[in-house]
């Protein structure tokens, strides 16, 4: 048993935090300037004007879950509004989230719950294995509806985005 004072260390353990103390010191280094980054916007509240709508289902993001919300509260029935911080399917982290998941039972050749176990012993037992398996199960018929709606035709989220929106006349507002 080692001694709690013992503070030995690994080879790989002594690289791997010099690696990330170099790192953090070179980023430190590059000096970025707070003013460049701020996203603000001057706001003239007397030349605002009302403008009222009437929808069902207001969803609020243009990312993919908003898309499927969009999309399915309108096949449901609904009169749905879309509004977006920016273009639909190119603001915040959506235009890098190309990792599309898909498990098809039928040609894999490991069952759902195998799956899981192994997706959690990936992710050292820190995921949520009924979500885990709740997404396996539902993302083949997820990824099949996405490519009916063109959503592979085309690099550029937006333009995926707009083909189902625009078939179905769902209003879309961008700011």
């Amino acid at each position: 048993m080692k001694n709690k004072t013992d503070i030995s260390m690994t080879r790989r353990h002594f690289l791997g935090l010099s690696g990330g103390v170099i790192a953090a010191t070179a980023l430190a280094s590059v000096g970025f300037k707070y003013h460049e980054s701020k996203n603000e916007r001057e706001i003239d509240p007397n030349s605002m004007k009302l403008k009222e709508n009437e929808t069902d289902v207001l969803v609020i993001g243009g990312g993919m879950a908003g898309l499927f919300a969009a999309v399915k509260a309108h096949d449901a029935g609904s009169k749905v509004t879309l509004v977006s911080k920016g273009r639909l399917g190119s603001s915040g982290a959506t235009p890098f989230a190309k990792g599309i998941f898909s498990y098809d039972s039928t040609s894999e050749s490991m069952t759902v719950d195998e799956f899981v176990t192994q997706v959690s012993k990936s992710a050292i037992n820190t995921n949520n294995p009924t979500y885990t398996k709740q997404m396996a199960e539902n993302s083949k018929a997820s990824v099949d509806e996405l490519r009916k709606w063109g959503f592979f035709d085309s690099p550029l989220y937006n333009k995926s985005f707009s083909k189902p929106m625009k078939e179905r006349n769902i209003e879309v507002k961008e700011s």
